[in-house]
């Protein structure tokens, strides 16, 4: 399942980074979102940001329009910036036997599929 959120969004990342890009549309599109579903102001963002300004204002609004849907890490991991990820537990709870949260830089693969490529 894909929102109409996520779409604009994704649409936005596109028009930015494309080939010829059109970054009018991005910012134009990052408003949109940033208006119709947070009911905030238009971004500071503009076509003359620079790529990392976009980008963070990007993650900004996937992190909270697209919030417990589990495409966080997934972003992160895309723009290189696992190690911007929140740890909730950072020493854990040793007395509930619950370890440190740690942030994996890929998805483990389960032991009966290793076992079924041998």
């Amino acid at each position: 399942m894909i929102r109409n959120e996520e779409l604009f969004l994704l649409r936005a990342e596109a028009n930015w980074f494309s080939a010829t890009p059109n970054k009018l549309q991005a910012v134009s599109d990052l408003n949109f979102i940033r208006q119709t579903s947070g009911n905030l102001p238009i971004s500071t963002v503009t076509a003359a940001s620079t790529d990392a300004e976009f980008v963070n204002a990007l993650l900004h609004e996937r992190l909270y329009s697209l919030l417990y849907e589990g495409h966080r890490w997934v972003d992160m991991r895309r723009y290189g910036r696992l190690n911007q990820v929140i740890i909730d537990r950072p020493a854990g709870c040793a007395s509930a036997g619950i370890p440190p949260d740690t942030v994996f830089s890929t998805l483990p693969i389960n032991l009966f599929e290793v076992q079924a490529r041998e």
